[in-house]
């Protein structure tokens, strides 16, 4: 049997692209918070900071596995297969695709325990129906997390009982439901964040209608992760009614395009989530450096009418506005 036609070349130039773009933002967000915005403290923005590392370590160590698999089809292509081969190399690249699995909820549920340490930040200001709504989505966060995890450690652990080549279960059937599982509390999870993220910072933070059009923006890049979701669970379960276990061992092409669908998608999700959360930092790290390059930076008395303020927040250029004075004074902005 010919071993099948593979491309590999683009899915690792493309793996490298995507991990190097989202461990540079994270660094890029650490690095503003902590060298240049240094009186950024509260417990919650540095919770958030160590999830946020963790969500890279995950991605990295997806990275290493996906160059891992790589290896593994690269030193496979153009031999000439015996079923017993074939049925051995199926069993070393499911085994590979299950520690990225690993990896990937690991990342993934860090990005979003961090997305809600930066919405419970707010808590102080928000109505009591949207602070149990909070207190709602973070444990559902919580426990969906868990579940996934528990179920792909315990429940389609790679040994004998499972993957072994003298089975016609080679693939474990059970390793595609437990996918379903996941991708449908994955994506509930992060449609709950995303409805709360927009009612937190419409409620929390009194911004303008700008302000509120550029999160908006921000949010959107959150619909990229869950298109994905979507995606990847029709695809599985297009998979699951149409081809069995078996089946699947059989094809190597049909178990390779599988393989290759869920790296890319799972890559393309956690990177993006990377990229989104850390955006609003950035943001306000771009409009700092903007001020200081045009000499526009100054040092202005605290008006009156807003005081009580955290130290979370800064005083913008953009915003600045003129008393009866004469005297230019500067809103608040709050850095997220």
């Amino acid at each position: 049997m010919a071993a099948p036609k593979l491309t590999l070349e683009p899915r690792l130039v493309y793996a490298v692209v995507i991990t190097v773009l989202g461990v540079s933002f994270a660094a890029t967000r650490l690095w503003f918070r902590y060298m240049v915005d240094k009186r950024a403290r509260a417990k919650l923005y540095v919770g958030g900071d160590l999830l946020v590392v963790v969500a890279v370590i995950g991605s990295v160590a997806y990275f290493a596995c996906h160059v891992s698999l790589w290896r593994i089809l690269w030193r496979m292509r153009g031999k000439t297969w015996i079923w017993r081969e074939l049925l051995e190399y199926r069993v070393e690249t499911l085994q590979m695709q299950y520690w990225m699995n690993q990896a990937y909820i690991l990342s993934l549920w860090a990005i979003k325990g961090s997305f809600v340490c930066l919405y419970a930040n707010a808590k102080s200001a928000m109505p009591p129906r949207t602070y149990w709504f909070m207190i709602a989505t973070t444990l559902y966060t919580i426990l969906s997390g868990l579940v996934a995890y528990c179920l792909n450690v315990f429940s389609c652990w790679p040994i004998p009982r499972y993957w072994s080549v003298h089975l016609d279960s080679c693939t474990n059937i059970y390793y595609f439901r437990y996918l379903w599982v996941t991708s449908a509390a994955h994506l509930s999870s992060d449609l709950l964040i995303l409805l709360m993220g927009i009612v937190v910072v419409r409620l929390a933070t009194g911004m303008r209608r700008t302000e509120v059009i550029a999160v908006v923006f921000i949010f959107a890049l959150g619909f990229v992760t869950i298109g994905a979701a979507c995606v990847r669970l029709g695809v599985q379960l297009t998979f699951m009614d149409t081809f069995t276990s078996g089946a699947i061992i059989a094809n190597s092409e049909l178990g390779d395009r599988i393989s290759r669908w869920v790296a890319v998608a799972s890559m393309a999700e956690m990177n993006v989530a990377i990229v989104t959360v850390t955006i609003p930092t950035l943001r306000v790290w771009v409009r700092r450096r903007r001020t200081m390059r045009e000499g526009l930076e100054m040092v202005c008395a605290r008006p009156p009418s807003v005081g009580g303020l955290k130290e979370e927040e800064r005083w913008d250029e953009e915003t600045a506005m003129e008393g009866k004075d004469g005297k230019r004074w500067w809103r608040p902005v709050r850095v997220w």
